[in-house]
């Protein structure tokens, strides 16, 4: 682990800690956190919270942990334990309630808490509507910070929806969209083998191995920049996984997808006057 964060520390600004399970399970994850924020990294956990106990939450806190976005997918004990199999809704409800206390309680300004709801079956609108602001009234006066609904994705074809198959997504109206993982993230598994992308569950895309060679080598292999060749021209063989991925088809306003429109614009449009009158200075 220290190996991988040396290697990475003076290209990246951010290491997400987590990926194909449950990172609270791990033993040494605070002191993973401490080591990487010591090397100038933003740390990030994603986490379903069955299992972080207050111990567990002191030690993230002491750490430092930068950014904790938790699932909970369903707003009533019917929904989430549907979705969450084996879960159960009370546990999972007071983990995360103790959790924020414990940071309202230490004044703690980090980690940056999302919670993340994928909406999945749940019932009409309106009463999706009651139900989720009956659900949140848990949290109030407690920091959490931002609250996410999430679609269901299809981790490149892995998990088969008949929704978000290639001719559905086209019927929808969605246009081809060249991933950006390729050019800026690098999937690592627990053996060191690295992947191209995060949608990657099973490691199709197998770059290299770690142990044999650095991760430098390995983002600039012939492989690598082939595949991103492939993506940029929109010509992506069926034999790989992104071939049947659902995050490269989105609906597009000039081009731009729409998920990502609000950030474009105030990135890109209404910062840039600032940007000029900067320069001008």
């Amino acid at each position: 682990f220290k190996s991988i964060i040396d290697q990475v520390a003076d290209h990246a600004y951010d290491v997400n800690l987590f990926h194909r399970g449950e990172p609270t399970m791990h033993p040494r994850l605070p002191e993973m956190v401490a080591y990487a924020r010591s090397k100038g990294l933003y740390t990030r956990i994603h986490t379903n919270i069955t299992l972080l106990s207050e111990k567990k939450a002191r030690a993230l806190l002491d750490a430092g942990l930068d950014y904790m976005s938790c699932s909970f997918d369903g707003y009533t004990k019917e929904m989430y334990e549907k979705n969450r199999v084996c879960a159960n809704f009370e546990w999972a409800l007071d983990h995360l309630r103790r959790f924020l206390e414990l940071k309202k309680a230490t004044r703690a300004k980090h980690p940056f808490t999302v919670l993340q709801v994928m909406e999945i079956g749940g019932p009409p609108r309106d009463e999706l509507r009651r139900m989720r602001r009956a659900f949140l009234a848990n949290f109030k006066g407690l920091p959490l910070d931002r609250v996410v609904l999430r679609e269901p994705h299809n981790w490149a074809g892995d998990i088969f929806m008949p929704e978000l198959s290639r001719d559905a997504l086209l019927a929808d109206g969605r246009r081809f969209t060249p991933c950006t993982f390729l050019w800026y993230s690098s999937t690592i598994y627990w053996d060191g083998t690295v992947t191209a992308c995060p949608q990657d569950f099973f490691g199709k895309l197998g770059m290299g191995d770690l142990r044999e060679k650095p991760l430098r080598e390995i983002w600039n292999d012939t492989r690598l920049v082939r595949l991103r060749e492939q993506m940029a021209q929109g010509d992506i063989p069926k034999s790989l996984p992104c071939y049947t991925c659902d995050r490269i088809w989105r609906h597009q306003v000039m081009a731009v997808p729409t998920d990502y429109l609000k950030t474009f614009l105030s990135d890109h449009v209404m910062s840039y006057g600032w940007l000029r009158r900067l320069v001008r200075v």
